[in-house]
């Protein structure tokens, strides 16, 4: 693969900085290697490439000076912002010359141009995984509680069906049983990437895109503050493995506040408001109590689980606030799965997402209703309620 990919790797894995320096590149020199040469994510490189490449390939942030192989007609791969410092360039295009086919960290994309890693992989294209949905199961579940309810089949669903984990499309680790078992398996980009990390980036990034808003909220053409939007947004984009799709601070600014608005007092936002598998992750980050991060995997496990019953359960009028409730494409997995209800197409779809953030709420309190008598639907520490970014947590792992 190329460096840049190399390098995004590293930073997905949290093993060097968003803004790095080369010294970042070469922490990892291998032993015997003469002249000395690193590794980097999959790959290994001389001290020469790592030094030249960067610069060759990049330019400043505000277009200027730019590196010799971008002055032949190159798209940028770095933004240079002098003494061997950089920041990857998150629209450009990668190179997918050696992309391994089982790479889970680079498959896990969302709907057409969403990856940052995209194109024909040729002879490495391959089928999904078997669903494993347990449709006896599902059935069993509707069939039990008096007046059917999406939540609570779902929460019923995740608490008695046994999880086994998967990684690279083979299964990694013990069987779990439970939500808060489950919890314990999550894991993104990598095994080393577990819950209590992600968790951990996850409320970081939050709090940044939180605190921007709320001062642009205050004066919307606050500058600092949409440049603070835009770097919390790249970090996210970063985190989620997904393309940038606005590197304005301005654009970004204005868009942003005006679905938040829409979204904080319950309204679809305006017409023209961009939707796809990186603004939804932004969005559930401003608003963690009424957004869910609702993607591919998300809705997979979602529409999976619920399919079995749709034809009957549809007419109810507990379906009802959720029949735009849409589908999600997405590479990698199970997914896309084979459905027989004719969901409709939610991707990049505002009445899919608002429909998935009212669906997602309800099974979160029925979760935590449930947690409260059920050993299955606690959480380990047993301590506190369940989050949506934690119940999010859970389908995410069920959609793969």
């Amino acid at each position: 693969m190329a460096l840049h990919d190399e390098i995004l790797r590293e930073i997905v894995a949290g093993r060097i900085p968003w803004r790095f320096k080369l010294c970042d590149l070469k922490r990892n020199p291998i032993p015997g290697t003469n002249p000395v040469r690193y590794s980097l994510g999959y790959g290994e490189y001389a001290e020469n490439t790592i030094n030249t490449i960067p610069r060759n390939h990049s330019v400043r942030p505000d277009g200027s000076e730019p590196g010799n192989y971008v002055r032949k007609g190159r798209r940028p791969a770095f933004s240079w912002y002098g003494e061997g410092e950089y920041e990857l360039v998150l629209d450009c295009q990668h190179n997918l010359d050696n992309v391994n086919p089982e790479d889970e960290e680079f498959d896990l994309c969302e709907g057409d141009q969403e990856a940052l890693i995209l194109g024909n992989r040729g002879g490495n294209s391959r089928g999904p995984l078997a669903i494993n949905v347990d449709e006896d199961l599902i059935l069993r579940i509707a069939k039990s509680i008096p007046d059917p309810d999406p939540a609570a089949i779902i929460v019923r669903y995740i608490a008695e069906k046994p999880f086994q984990p998967y990684y690279r499309r083979k299964p990694h680790g013990l069987i779990r049983h439970g939500w808060g078992e489950r919890l314990m398996a999550y894991l993104w980009p990598t095994p080393d990437r577990d819950w209590q990390i992600v968790c951990s980036r996850v409320a970081q990034l939050s709090l940044e895109i939180q605190q921007a808003i709320r001062k642009l909220d205050h004066c919307s053409d606050d500058s600092v503050a949409a440049e603070e939007l835009l770097d919390a947004f790249r970090g996210t984009c970063v985190w989620g493995c997904v393309k940038l799709p606005e590197s304005s601070p301005h654009a970004l600014a204005i868009e942003v506040l005006q679905v938040w608005k829409a979204l904080s007092s319950g309204r679809e936002p305006p017409p023209g408001s961009r939707l796809n598998s990186a603004w939804t992750k932004l969005y559930s980050f401003a608003l963690p109590e009424k957004c869910v991060i609702y993607d591919s995997r998300v809705a997979a496990a979602v529409t999976a689980i619920l399919d079995p019953v749709m034809e009957s359960f549809s007419p109810c009028h507990k379906w009802q606030p959720y029949v735009a409730l849409g589908t999600v494409p997405g590479r990698g997995g199970s997914r896309p799965r084979d459905l027989r209800w004719d969901w409709p197409d939610g991707y990049r779809a505002w009445t899919s997402q608002m429909a998935a953030n009212l669906l997602c709420r309800a099974v979160l309190d029925e979760l935590n209703r449930q947690a409260a008598s059920q050993h299955d639907c606690r959480k380990l520490d047993a301590l506190t309620s369940w989050t949506l970014r934690e119940m999010e947590a859970v389908l995410f792992m069920e959609g793969y």
